[in-house]
C-alpha cells in the first residue's frame, strides 16, 4: 500500500488508478469457459496462453476454475482447487515470466481463495464481493441469495477495502 489511495503496488508492479486502463487477462482453466470453449484447461495449454497473455501485454492474469455464465453447473470445491492451484504453482515457477505479474483468482469459495493466496495467487476476485461462498450452500453463484464468506481470514489477506458489492482482499 502507499500514501495515495489511488496507487496500490502489487509484486512491484504500481497500479495508479485513473493514470492509465490496465489490463487483466482472463484465464478459465473450465472445460465449459464460454469465453475460449475450453480451450485453456489443461496446465500446459494454460501455461502457453499466460505466456502469450503476458508477452501481449497484460498487468494482471486473472485465473478461475468454475464457470459463471448463466446455468453451468457447479462443481466441486476439490475440482475447483484442482484446475486453479496446479496453474498458479506453475506460473509462479516460471519467475522469469511471471515474477512481477500479479495474479489474481476468480472464486466466491473461501477455501478456494486461501488456497490460492497459499500458491502465489495476489489478488482475490469474488464477483459476489466476499458475501457468497457455495462451499457452504447449495445455492447456484446465479441465486439471490447470499452468505457470509468464511474460512478466509481477509483481515491478514495484505490488502482490504470496501466494493459495491461488499468486501474485496488480495494477498500481499
Amino acid at each position: 500500500m502507499t500514501d495515495n489511495p489511488a496507487k496500490i503496488i502489487i509484486r512491484n508492479k504500481t497500479f495508479e488508478w485513473g493514470k492509465r486502463t490496465y489490463l487483466m487477462g482472463v484465464l478459465n482453466v473450465t472445460p465449459d469457459s464460454f469465453s475460449d470453449g475450453g480451450d485453456f484447461n489443461t496446465i500446459e495449454s494454460a501455461l502457453a496462453q499466460a505466456e502469450n497473455m503476458v508477452k501481449s501485454g497484460v498487468d494482471i492474469i486473472d485465473i478461475g476454475g468454475q464457470s459463471t455464465r448463466p446455468g453451468a453447473a457447479e462443481i466441486s470445491l476439490e475440482e475447483e482447487i484442482d484446475r486453479v492451484i496446479p496453474v498458479i504453482e506453475m506460473l509462479r515457477q516460471k519467475a522469469d515470466i511471471f515474477s512481477s505479474v500479479p495474479i489474481s483468482v476468480d472464486t466466491t469459495r473461501a477455501q478456494v481463495a486461501k488456497a490460492a493466496v497459499e500458491a502465489g495467487a495476489d489478488i482475490v476476485n469474488d464477483i459476489s464481493g466476499a458475501t457468497f461462498d457455495s462451499a457452504h450452500s447449495r445455492n447456484s453463484p446465479d441465486d439471490a441469495k447470499t452468505h457470509r464468506l468464511s474460512g478466509f481470514d481477509w483481515g491478514n489477506s495484505g490488502f482490504f477495502g470496501e466494493s459495491n458489492s461488499g468486501r474485496y482482499g488480495c494477498g500481499d
